[in-house]
């Protein structure tokens, strides 16, 4: 036995090379996955690298791009490991034509934990009906979207995924409905208000979801507005202080002076209401109760007729006019559309008057003499006196005498000259006048 374990023992170095060999083979095949490892983590997107406590939630809201439209489903990448699907019928119109477009991005709702992830508009539940679920939906202030079944008494019977939910008439439109017929069938979006569990009562508000959704149009219009803009919109009402215009999801006011350049009694003397317009932003400033205020402008749009004024009216030219109301100070004569100018009681007539009522009333013609412009001030000052004196040749008569009256004695004949010691041939008007006093004082002599 002893010489055996001899020859066992004489064999080592064979055994330390086939160990040296195993080693090197066992260190190189984990160096190998180690850098497999190492390179398949490189090549992973961050977004599919992702902790489970930054995964999506149910019912959380998420933002992804339209990568692609097909019959039935939208792909969506929302930086996660795939894409994530939703239902394309949710964004189809009444004539069936796709309301998105790939690159469109979305902001949607996590219906469905599940690879992919499913989204929707609006909240759903998946599964077995549960009031759980639209309790949850009541809380997160999510949409659900239930099909309209029957009128029932005082409003819609509604079924929310199996749920029987009830929506009042004054709740199903952001006006009182009279006749609900037309929504039975109707697939709606519904903002859920009550849930009592004990009775398994449910009631869910299309009026609380169509304000919810025109206040996010309203924000988002908002923001895109700003001084100085010009947009086109629809009057939608007028008052005596003012319109009202729609910009396409936000409402602005127009205020009664700036509907014209020219003085305005009423806005139906300007505009009607659906008429299309055209208006300039002037301020956007939050309101009392929150909601955004809107200042427009429509006479911003159009031509200052006070530009050209001292080009069109120079003083000392006479234009026509009409008077358009009178104060204690003067008239105010209308010269062109948003331009009027002011006579003052001193240049109303050529005799002195306590009022210009003595003399002129509102929508008299007239004819008017400028005597200045001030375009950086919108004043233009004016004279009816002055009108007045320049259509008659000046003279010396007195009123009672018109110049007409005045005839110069016919020169006489060769034969009837008179003599060196007659008057002269011209007198002059006083001469004139003085003879003809004297013949009819000799006159009334001679009748007594």
């Amino acid at each position: 036995m002893r010489p055996t374990s001899r020859s066992k023992r004489a064999a080592p170095p064979p055994d330390d090379d086939e160990q040296a060999r195993a080693a090197e083979a066992t260190a190189f095949a984990e160096a190998l996955q180690a850098f497999e490892q190492v390179d398949a983590h490189a090549a992973t997107p961050p977004a599919a690298r992702r902790s489970p406590s930054r995964s999506p939630r149910l019912g959380s809201r998420v933002r992804g791009r339209v990568v692609s439209i097909a019959a039935d489903a939208i792909l969506i990448d929302v930086g996660a490991r795939s894409e994530a699907v939703a239902d394309a019928r949710e964004f189809r119109d009444e004539s069936g034509a796709s309301t998105v477009n790939v690159g469109d991005t979305l902001e949607l709702h996590v219906v469905e934990l599940s690879e992919p992830l499913v989204l929707a508009r609006a909240a759903r539940r998946q599964g077995r009906p549960s009031l759980e679920a639209l309790r949850q939906a009541r809380g997160s202030g999510l949409p659900v979207r239930g099909k309209v079944t029957e009128v029932n008494t005082g409003g819609l019977a509604v079924n929310v995924d199996g749920v029987r939910a009830f929506c009042p008439r004054s709740q199903v439109d952001e006006q009182r409905i009279e006749d609900m017929a037309p929504y039975v069938g109707r697939v709606l979006e519904f903002l859920v208000t009550e849930v009592e569990e004990s009775r398994a009562r449910v009631v869910v508000s299309r009026r609380a979801y169509l304000l919810q959704q025109r206040g996010e149009r309203e924000r988002e219009r908002v923001a895109a507005l700003a001084p100085g803009q010009e947009h086109e919109g629809i009057v939608t009402r007028l008052e005596p202080f003012g319109v009202f215009v729609d910009l396409g999801g936000v409402e602005g006011m127009v205020h009664i002076s700036e509907l014209s350049h020219a003085r305005v009694q009423h806005p139906r003397d300007v505009v009607s209401a659906g008429e299309h317009v055209n208006v300039r932003v002037l301020a956007v400033e939050p309101g009392r109760d929150q909601r955004p205020r809107v200042s427009l402008s429509l006479r911003a749009t159009t031509p200052d007729p006070w530009a050209a004024l001292a080009s069109r009216f120079a003083v000392g030219s006479r234009v026509p006019g009409v008077v358009v109301r009178l104060a204690d100070f003067g008239a105010f004569v209308n010269l062109a559309p948003g331009v009027d100018g002011l006579v003052h009681v001193s240049q109303a007539s050529d005799h002195r008057i306590q009022h210009v009522r003595d003399v002129l009333i509102p929508g008299q013609a007239v004819e008017v003499v400028v005597l200045a412009v001030e375009p950086e001030r919108k004043r233009i000052s004016l004279s009816i006196k002055d009108a007045q004196e320049r259509t008659v040749e000046p003279s010396r008569l007195t009123r009672a005498e018109p110049r007409a009256a005045v005839v110069r004695p016919a020169r006489p004949t060769t034969s009837a000259r008179p003599t060196a010691s007659a008057e002269p041939e011209a007198l002059t008007p006083m001469q004139l006048a003085f003879r003809k006093a004297r013949e009819e004082q000799r006159r009334r002599e001679q009748g007594r």
